[in-house]
């Protein structure tokens, strides 16, 4: 975050499976909590993660907070350390105690190893276990989708608690191979976006900047080739919004006053969706009942991301329109 900022909130812990066995412990965010962070935090990392220091209990660590569609908020994974933390810090708390009595230093010692042990042993078992679903992915062919499963995502949340972890450079290598092997095949295809997405991904694994830099100017002279001299017919300054693709979706919130009364109504919308596929510049252009639904609907598109439009091989700013509904039964 671009500041240093500093919340406490409670919430349950919950777990996620993965389609090829194993799963995962998260907790959500208050939706106020993600609101600011989305507001606060400057530019994301991969896959939209945030960078943040948490603190659970006596345990603090560094870890990245990750958009989820589905619950529609941030997620934080807990790894088993943390979890198991209490315990541990139950037995510290009796090897004080042993200490101030004065027991026999051997088994002091003793008891200090198993406890030395376990803490590093949760740890590292977290961290190989995140290892092992990038190389699967990876064997799998999900490179980067889906966002929340695939094996950048996994190098992402491994790199981010230990970035030199044991074979982390090996994989995220691997991972750079497949990513160039599929930029050069997209080339050949002449897919210019599926080539630059490839070769993003196999920059952010750390690929061979040679390699990068001569596959990048043949994505650009397959662009330039694949551009037409002129278009037939000039792209209309305002599109739909169902044209483009929503990758990030947020329902407006139905005003309690609105509720209260059983008033029902719509909001025309017009905003531009930029290049990095975020809203901007959203202003009503109708509304009934006036004035009503206006701003829940502004502060929905605000959240909503695309698919960036791309005409004739250039990425760029479109504006769109869109009707929100408001029904009682939603």
């Amino acid at each position: 975050m671009t500041t240093r900022d500093e919340h406490a909130f409670e919430a349950e812990l919950w777990r996620w499976r993965a389609e090829e066995g194993g799963s995962w412990i998260f907790v959500s965010l208050p939706f106020d909590l993600a609101d600011e962070i989305e507001e606060t935090s400057g530019p994301k990392r991969g896959f939209g993660s945030v960078r943040v220091e948490v603190t659970i209990g006596a345990m603090t660590w560094r870890t990245s907070l990750f958009p989820s569609k589905e619950h529609q908020t941030y997620v934080l994974p807990v790894k088993a350390a943390v979890r198991r933390a209490n315990d541990l810090d139950e037995a510290n708390r009796w090897l004080q105690n042993a200490i101030e009595l004065d027991i026999d230093r051997t088994q002091i010692a003793t008891m200090r190893a198993d406890i030395d042990a376990a803490r590093i042993g949760n740890e590292r078992e977290d961290r190989a276990r995140l290892l092992v679903l990038a190389n699967q992915r990876i064997a799998q062919g999900r490179l980067n989708e889906p966002k929340s499963d695939s094996a950048m995502h996994y190098l992402d949340l491994l790199r981010a608690e230990d970035p030199k972890f044991e074979g982390l450079a090996d994989t995220s290598q691997l991972l750079a191979a497949r990513a160039l092997a599929e930029t050069r095949a997209a080339i050949a295809a002449n897919n210019a976006d599926r080539a630059d997405t490839f070769l993003r991904l196999a920059t952010d694994a750390g690929g061979p900047a040679g390699e990068i830099a001569d596959l990048s100017a043949k994505v650009m002279t397959l662009r330039v080739v694949a551009r037409p001299a002129a278009s037939a017919k000039p792209e209309p300054a305002v599109v739909p919004e169902n044209t483009l693709k929503r990758t990030y979706f947020m329902p407006p919130n139905y005003p309690a006053r609105a509720r209260e009364h059983e008033t029902e109504g719509w909001v025309d919308l017009e905003f531009t969706v930029t290049k990095d596929g975020v809203t901007r510049d959203a202003v009503v252009k109708a509304a009934e009942p006036q004035g009503v639904f206006d701003r829940s609907a502004l502060d929905a598109v605000k959240r909503w991301r695309y698919e960036p439009r791309v005409i004739e091989g250039s990425v760029v700013d479109q504006r769109v329109e869109t009707r929100l509904r408001f029904r009682l039964s939603q």
